[in-house]
C-alpha cells in the first residue's frame, strides 16, 4: 500500500499516523502533526519507537507493540506537551491494517467544538456502556458560570435524557435538561475553576435506577459529566444490608441467650457459694460449742466430778445431734427459697427451746454474762424447729459476741403468731451502715476483731423469709441493739382440739355401730324401754357427729 492511499485523510480534522510492521512512519496528516507538536523533521520513514522514547511516551509504544503482535485494536488518552508550555489530551485509537498500524488522534475538549462533533471522533465513545458528556462553562461579565453548554454526548448519554445528539450537541443545559440550581453551579465551578473531582449517586426521579456521576474538569473551562447505571449494585447493596441486619438479629438472639445461660451459671455458682457459706457459718456455732465443752471436760478427770463430765457430755450429745440434724438439712436441699416444701413443721416447745439454746450459748459468754430467758403465751407452737433454732442460735451468738453485758431473749405466742426478741447491751450498730444490716458478708466498721464472716444477720433474714415471717432492728452505737421477729405458729390448743375433734368423731360412729348392731342381734329379746333407749343413743351420736361436720372443725372429716 502506497502513500498516495492514504491522501483521502489529508483534510481530516482527528489526526491520522500510519506505521508499518517494523514501526516506522508511512503516514502523517496535518491535524496528527499539530496536534502531537511533531517536528516537521518527522515523516515518511521516522521511527517510531525513537520518536515516543525520546517524548517519554513509553506506554503508548508498548501498546502499540501489542495491537501489532496480537493484531488487535487498543485506546490510549496521551498528555502532549506543546511549545510554549501549553498541554492537551488526546484519546488516540489504535487499529491494525494490512500495511501495519493506524493511529487516529483527537483533542479531548479543545475550544474548537467542531472537534467533539466530528463524527470520527465520536465512534471513539460509541462502544462505551456509560453515559458520557462534555460541557463548557458559560460566564457572566464577572466571569461567574451561569450556564453550561454541551460540546459533545455520546449515545448512551443520549438514550439516557431521551434526547438525539443533534438537538442537544451545541445547546445550553438549561435548555437541554432544565436551569441548574445554585448548589449546582457552585459545584460545576469547583470542578471548573479549581480542579476537584467529584463522585455522587443519585436516583432518577419516578424509577427504580441509579446512577454514580463522575465530575471532572478534561480541560480548560470545561466540564466531563462520566455517568454509570449502579441500579444492580444499589440492589445487591440493599440485599447485603438486609442480610447484614437478619445476621445482625440472629447474632443479637444467639448473644442474648448466651447471656442468659451466663447469667444462670453466675447465679447458680452464686447460690452455691451462699449455701456453703451458709453451712459453714451454721456449723461453726455447734462446733465451738462441742470444743468448749470438750476442753471443760479436760478439767474434771476425777471422780469427784463425775456429775459436771456427765452434764458436758450430755452437751456434747445434743450438739452432735444438732449437727446432724443440720447435716440432713443440707442433704435434704439448700434453705435458699420460699416455698413451703422446704419446711418441715413439728410441734415445738418454744420456751424449753429458748432455755435449752441459752444454756449450750453460755459457755460462750464473757464472764458473768447471762442470757435471760422469758417467755409469755402458749409453750408449744407448729412451726420448723431446725430453723426457729437457728434463728434463736444466729441472733443470741451475735448478741453475746458483741456484748459484755447480760442479753435477753423474750418469747410469746399470740393470735397465731410467735414473738420473738433479742436485746443486747453492746456495741451497737452505725446508723449510717443499718441499710445493709442484712446484705451478705455485711460488718459494721465498729466490730475491730471480733471473729465473724458478716453472714449470721443474711441467714436470719433469709430464714424468717422461709417462714413466711417479718424481722426489724433498733440499734445505737455504743447503747445496744435489739431485734423483734415474728413468724406464723399455730397453737398447740388448736391442734389438739383437731385431734379430739377426729377421735370423737370416731368414738360417736363406733358407738352408734354397735347399737345398731346390738339393736339387729337382740331386737326380739329387748323390751320396749331397751329399744327406746339404744335409738336414743344412735340419734345422739348422729346429732353430734352433725354438729362437728358443721362446725368444720379443720381437721375433723
Amino acid at each position: 500500500m502506497n502513500k498516495q492511499s492514504f491522501n483521502v485523510f489529508d483534510e481530516l480534522l482527528d489526526g491520522v499516523q500510519v506505521i508499518n510492521h517494523n514501526l516506522a512512519y508511512v503516514y502523517l496528516n496535518e491535524a496528527a502533526h499539530r496536534q502531537l507538536g511533531l517536528d516537521p523533521a518527522v515523516a515518511d520513514g521516522s521511527d517510531f519507537r525513537t520518536h515516543c522514547q525520546s517524548r517519554g511516551w513509553n506506554a503508548l509504544l508498548q501498546l502499540a507493540e501489542t495491537c501489532l503482535e496480537e493484531q488487535s485494536a487498543g485506546r490510549k488518552i496521551l498528555a502532549v506537551h506543546l511549545p510554549g508550555g501549553h498541554q492537551h489530551h488526546l484519546v488516540l485509537r489504535l487499529e491494525p491494517i494490512r500495511a501495519g498500524l493506524i493511529i487516529t488522534s483527537a483533542i479531548i475538549a479543545e475550544n474548537a467544538t467542531s472537534d467533539w462533533r466530528d463524527n470520527k471522533f465520536r465512534l471513539l465513545f460509541e462502544e462505551m456502556k456509560q453515559s458520557f458528556m462534555v460541557l463548557k462553562a458559560v460566564r457572566n461579565p464577572n466571569g461567574q458560570i451561569t450556564d453550561l453548554r454541551i460540546t459533545a454526548l455520546n449515545t448512551a448519554a443520549a438514550n439516557a435524557i431521551n434526547r438525539s445528539p443533534t438537538e442537544v450537541v451545541g445547546a445550553l443545559r438549561s435548555e437541554a435538561l432544565g436551569p441548574p440550581d445554585e448548589k449546582s453551579l457552585l459545584l460545576y465551578e469547583r470542578v471548573i475553576n479549581h480542579g476537584e473531582h467529584f463522585q455522587q449517586d443519585h436516583a432518577v426521579p419516578g424509577t427504580d435506577i441509579h446512577v454514580r456521576m463522575s465530575l471532572f474538569r478534561p480541560g480548560p473551562d470545561h466540564l466531563a459529566i462520566l455517568s454509570t447505571d449502579v441500579t444492580e449494585l444499589k440492589k445487591t447493596e440493599r440485599k447485603l444490608k438486609k442480610l447484614n441486619e437478619s445476621l445482625g438479629y440472629i447474632v443479637e438472639e444467639r448473644t442474648e441467650a448466651l447471656r442468659e445461660a451466663l447469667d444462670r451459671e453466675i447465679a447458680s455458682n452464686a447460690m452455691k457459694s451462699t449455701f456453703l457459706s451458709m453451712a459453714s457459718h451454721e456449723l461453726d456455732t455447734p462446733l465451738a460449742s462441742i470444743q468448749l465443752s470438750l476442753d471443760v471436760l479436760e478439767k474434771y478427770n476425777t471422780g469427784e466430778h463425775q456429775a459436771e463430765r456427765e452434764l458436758y457430755h450430755e452437751h456434747i450429745r445434743k450438739e452432735a445431734q444438732n449437727l446432724l440434724s443440720m447435716l440432713m438439712h443440707i442433704k435434704r436441699e439448700s434453705p435458699v427459697g420460699n416455698d413451703d416444701k422446704n419446711l418441715d413443721k413439728e410441734q415445738v416447745n418454744v420456751k424449753a427451746l429458748a432455755t435449752e439454746i441459752a444454756h449450750e450459748l453460755s459457755l460462750l459468754a464473757r464472764g458473768q454474762q447471762k442470757i435471760l430467758v422469758s417467755h409469755q403465751g402458749e409453750n408449744t407452737v407448729l412451726v420448723d424447729g431446725g430453723i426457729l433454732r437457728r434463728i434463736l442460735i444466729n441472733l443470741l451468738s451475735n448478741a453475746v459476741k458483741y456484748s459484755k453485758k447480760d442479753v435477753m431473749l423474750r418469747s410469746s405466742v399470740e393470735d397465731g403468731r410467735l414473738y420473738l426478741m433479742v436485746r443486747d447491751h453492746g456495741i451497737g450498730i452505725p446508723t449510717q451502715e443499718q441499710d445493709r444490716v442484712f446484705s451478705k458478708n455485711f460488718r459494721a466498721a465498729n466490730t475491730g476483731n471480733v471473729i465473724g464472716t458478716g453472714l449470721g444477720l443474711s441467714l436470719v433474714h433469709t430464714y424468717v423469709q422461709l417462714l413466711k415471717g417479718d424481722i426489724d432492728f433498733e440499734s445505737r452505737e455504743g447503747v445496744g441493739t435489739t431485734f423483734w421477729v415474728a413468724v406464723p405458729a399455730e397453737v398447740r390448743k388448736q391442734c389438739e382440739a383437731k385431734e379430739v375433734a377426729i377421735e370423737l368423731k370416731m368414738s360417736l360412729r363406733a358407738i352408734e355401730l354397735s347399737a345398731e348392731v346390738l339393736q339387729a342381734r337382740h331386737l326380739d329379746h329387748l323390751d320396749e324401754e331397751s329399744v327406746r333407749h339404744l335409738k336414743n343413743i344412735q340419734e345422739a351420736s348422729a346429732a353430734t357427729i352433725a354438729y362437728i361436720n358443721k362446725r368444720r372443725l379443720p381437721a375433723a372429716s
